[in-house]
């Protein structure tokens, strides 16, 4: 059976609303997600670029429909790769593609007189295939790709890109006429992979949300920003906001902190063993433990994948390695399933400050330092080190509670 170039691009823009609507409905009552914005940005412009082939197809006369529609399928892939950037926690650099697609939809005219409607096509061709390897390369990085949709969802994207890239060469070696009716590098062929493209992604991508909406709650700031709040503690990002400010405000009043790295041991051999739910559920249960065991005044935040950071106050009596101590006696006390008699261990690194004016990145590099040495003795040990204004270590130590 062979469907005309009208019918496919009608069916292309049905894909493409339906494909839409989950994302457009999540930014309507989620507006805060700045990821989740970009993707039906990308989704929307998706709708206006198959709606311009579709005026194209049909009129078939003028480069201004074919310009808008080449220019919008390109800021389609790269709104989507800003976007997964912005999932992972890096800068989106939108401005890029928007440059990106206003060069595609500049190349039109340019072309028109020698290509008619294959004008441009090259451009945007390679456009679609840089911002498709772009995306897989993005989503096969943590976080995305601790999620078994993730990951499928850049397979599918590198596949695009290579099947662009292969059809640009093909454009570019046949002509538009040798690949117009071709089998594999033809219209019809295109329309298709770009509508199977499109439904692997809404459906990752809307899984990769929902799951990452489940663990992390997100909660609307008045500035119209977002504080994800992960698993009942501070995220990474929202944590070292929030020390930094406690650790000036310390110093102003000649308060010493401490700065601790918990880590739950063994958890990724766990997930093998037990699934990741469980593994999920003994990140809460750890949660529980350091909500429980750390000072009321101490902040706690979550670094991913059950590796945690407390900030702490420190008086005359209390010390890094007190609330260290506390966190493991709890810790040993409290089963993670107690019908099966598992039981958790953690490795904590503490960096404590010997003066009150250590700044903030080599306190945290002494706590990362100290917690790579506690997990590199085989864990449920607590090292620690105090630091001096320079830098230097005034003592490093190592304790491990006994079992």
């Amino acid at each position: 059976m062979t469907f005309d170039p009208n019918t496919l691009q009608l069916v292309n823009g049905l894909v493409s609303i339906v494909c839409a609507v989950p994302f457009v409905l999540h930014t309507v009552f989620r507006g805060h997600d700045r990821a989740g914005l970009y993707w039906s940005l990308g989704f929307m412009a998706g709708l206006v670029s198959a709606g311009c082939y579709a005026l194209s197809a049909m009129l078939n006369d003028g480069w201004v429909i074919l310009s808008a529609a080449n220019g919008a399928y390109a800021f389609t892939i790269g709104a989507v790769w800003s976007g997964t950037r912005l999932f992972n926690g890096r800068k989106s650099l939108i401005q890029v593609p928007l440059a990106v697609a206003l060069i595609c939809a500049a190349i039109v005219p340019l072309r028109w007189s020698v290509d008619h409607t294959w004008a441009g096509a090259a451009a945007y061709l390679l456009a679609v295939a840089l911002f498709a390897s772009l995306i897989g390369w993005e989503a096969l990085r943590m976080p995305m790709r601790q999620n078994i949709y993730g990951r499928v969802f850049g397979a599918a994207m590198i596949l695009g890109a290579a099947y662009h890239v292969l059809r640009t060469v093909a454009l570019v070696t046949l002509g538009a006429e040798g690949i117009a009716q071709h089998p594999v590098w033809g219209s019809a062929s295109a329309t298709t992979v770009v509508m199977v493209l499109l439904v692997v992604s809404s459906i990752c991508l809307t899984a990769v949300r929902a799951e990452r909406d489940t663990r992390h709650q997100l909660a609307p700031t008045p500035g119209g920003g977002a504080v994800n709040f992960s698993l009942d503690v501070l995220s990474k990002a929202a944590f070292i906001v929030g020390a930094k400010d406690r650790l000036a405000r310390a110093q102003q009043h000649g308060v010493r902190i401490a700065l601790l790295q918990p880590r739950i041991d063994g958890l990724s051999d766990f997930k093998v063993a037990y699934g990741s739910s469980a593994g999920q559920s003994a990140i809460v249960r750890f949660v529980t433990v350091l909500r429980a065991s750390v000072p009321p005044t101490a902040i706690i935040g979550h670094l991913g994948d059950g590796h945690f950071a407390v900030l702490a106050m420190m008086d005359e009596v209390t010390s890094g390695r007190d609330v260290a101590r506390g966190i493991l006696t709890t810790l040993a006390e409290t089963p993670l399933a107690p019908e099966r008699g598992l039981r958790m261990s953690a490795s904590v690194g503490v960096a404590e400050q010997a003066d009150i004016d250590v700044d903030w990145d080599t306190l945290w590099a002494a706590a990362s330092e100290r917690l790579a040495a506690a997990r590199a003795d085989a864990g449920n040990v607590i090292a620690e080190v105090r630091v001096s204004r320079d830098g230097s270590r005034v003592d490093a130590l190592g304790h491990k509670l006994a079992s």
